[in-house]
């Protein structure tokens, strides 16, 4: 498991589409917790 920090507000959807491109998951259990 890798633990990172992502960003909110305008960078966030283009961070999470990033990971989803490189085919990698980002779990969320809190709008503040997210787990790759």
């Amino acid at each position: 498991m890798l633990r990172l920090v992502l960003p909110k507000g305008s960078l966030e959807k283009a961070t999470l589409e990033l990971f989803e491109a490189a085919d990698l998951t980002v779990v969320r259990s809190s709008s503040v917790d997210y787990r790759a």
